[in-house]
């Protein structure tokens, strides 16, 4: 069946039977896309109890009924899930973020509106990253982000870095203190020498980096209590 070029609606065929079924199905997908909101943009399985015209941009590493569909829009027609792949500026809202999410034709990140100013009641977003034996840090949507060390581990290699981008990792001990942070090949620093993360319990050092194309510039400030 024909469809549209963007939006990938099914265009009526000559003599087609069933008329309605293709308009109604073109009407929900415009529904979906056109000032609606995206509820979720985390999850990798559909919620258990959705409501019709819900809609959700599928996270990485689907699976179950979204098995395959990472980065795709998905709304809840009442019945079944329905897809659309977005495409290269395609520009949606997220309730979750309470921002402009905009797709570049990689992936999906949250904007920041050119005319919108902060001001002392709006607030960074500071994400907590997983600690594991390799730290995984998506800058995309954390340019701030904390972890905190239950044992020896390295800070992997940053995914969706923008040149001239700046960004803060916040490194805690954790009550026992002693752990140890290596760092991935794409994190430089001054001298060349990776910094020791200070090792006392609960010490708190802040890495500031700068991306510059192609290396994470870093500058570590230790020794918080």
């Amino acid at each position: 069946m024909a469809t549209t070029n963007h939006l990938a609606i099914a265009l009526l065929e000559q003599s087609q039977a069933q008329k309605d079924i293709t308009v109604n199905e073109a009407l929900a997908r415009i529904d979906a896309i056109l000032n609606t909101g995206v509820i979720d943009r985390t999850l990798t399985t559909p919620p258990a109890a959705p409501s019709e015209g819900d809609v959700y941009v599928i996270a990485a590493g689907a699976s179950a009924e979204w098995s395959g569909k990472d980065d795709q829009l998905t709304y809840f027609d009442g019945a079944i899930w329905r897809y659309i792949v977005p495409k290269e500026g395609l520009t949606i809202w997220s309730s979750q973020d309470t921002a402009l999410m905009h797709y570049d034709g990689a992936g999906w990140y949250v904007t920041t509106d050119s005319w919108k100013q902060f001001d002392q009641s709006q607030t960074f977003n500071l994400k907590t990253l997983t600690d594991a034996s390799s730290i995984a840090w998506d800058v995309r949507f954390n340019q701030i982000a904390r972890v905190t060390l239950s044992g020896s581990r390295t800070l992997a290699n940053p995914t969706n870095a923008q040149a001239g981008g700046v960004y803060v990792l916040i490194v805690r001990q954790d009550a026992t203190g002693g752990r140890n942070l290596s760092f991935g090949s794409a994190y430089k620093f001054a001298g060349g020498a990776a910094p020791v993360v200070s090792a006392a319990p609960n010490a708190i050092d802040i890495i500031s980096f700068l991306y510059d194309g192609t290396h994470m510039l870093g500058n570590c400030a230790q020794n918080f209590s």
